[in-house]
């Protein structure tokens, strides 16, 4: 599996590493513990944990989104939506955005 956790210091108080880079859902984590409170930050990050390691167990179980971009899927998370490509060894997050937000326009802005 291609994934993991860290938490990191008071500057940058959580933090979710995928894929070896910097997480796709730090903004959203930074949101939370700033506007919310540490512990919904917390588990929203235990929530991504988990719905990544089942990605990673059965990658195939997400809707393709070739809409949006070639080999991608995309799984709910609460009020959110995961975005990965299956990988040999687990499955690479490409993106965590709110489901309100305009999806078509930002992947059509990245080009991703």
């Amino acid at each position: 599996m291609r994934w993991q956790q860290r938490w990191l210091g008071p500057s940058e108080p959580l933090s979710l590493h995928l894929g070896g880079q910097r997480g796709p859902a730090r903004e959203i984590i930074e949101y939370l513990a700033a506007e919310d409170s540490p512990d919904t930050a917390r588990r929203f990050v235990q929530g991504l944990s988990e719905r990544c390691q089942s990605l990673a167990d059965m990658p195939g179980m997400g809707r393709w989104r070739e809409e949006l971009s070639p080999g991608l899927r995309s799984v709910p998370e609460g009020s959110y939506v995961v975005f990965y490509r299956p990988a040999e060894d687990g499955v690479q997050v490409v993106r965590v955005l709110h489901g309100a937000r305009d999806i078509e326009r930002i992947f059509a802005e990245e080009g991703s």
